[in-house]
């Protein structure tokens, strides 16, 4: 085997760019009052915010109907206040990266480390205990995801066979 064939052989397991897109983050605006390490949202963008000249801070870099998590809140000097008027307050620069999400798959498809997309299950049994994590919000049938971890089975009353896994929305 060559040089070149042994740096460039594929490797098994994680890839190369998973850490990467796990870690991106995204600098963004939220109300203080919510802006604190761990905090998840989910997005919405708003017509009445197309004249702020925040949106481009605020909004344009995000992708509606996904769940975010603050990572860090970014300092700033006291009379440096920006705000916000359609929240009526004051907004803080933080630090936010997509949320993981719980989601029960498809066995087929729950395999760590994959990326793949998820299926909604063909369910029509509303009164489940599961039915929160078969249908999460933040994920809609056909998105690219990325299986992070895989939990085990679920005994699913209309007999699918569903993993418990933990996924990263892909963009």
């Amino acid at each position: 085997m060559k040089k070149w064939q042994k740096k460039w052989r594929w490797k098994p397991g994680l890839y190369n760019g998973m850490r990467e897109m796990k870690d991106q983050r995204i600098i963004t605006l939220l109300p203080e009052r919510v802006a604190k390490v761990g905090y998840r949202y989910y997005i919405i963008k708003n017509k009445f915010c197309e004249p702020c000249k925040l949106k481009k801070i605020c909004q344009d870099k995000l992708v509606e109907n996904r769940i975010y998590e603050v990572v860090k809140k970014i300092k700033r000097d006291a009379h440096d206040q920006l705000y916000c008027i359609l929240v009526n307050e004051t907004v803080v620069p933080v630090q936010i990266k997509m949320a993981y999400i719980k989601v029960n798959l498809l066995t087929r498809r729950a395999k760590e480390g994959v990326n793949t997309r998820y299926e909604n299950i063909d369910c029509n049994n509303y009164n489940c205990k599961f039915r929160n994590e078969c249908f999460p919000i933040g994920l809609r049938d056909k998105d690219k995801i990325m299986v992070i971890k895989v939990y085990g089975t679920i005994p699913c009353p209309l007999r699918f066979q569903l993993s418990a896994s933990l996924v990263l929305p892909l963009l």
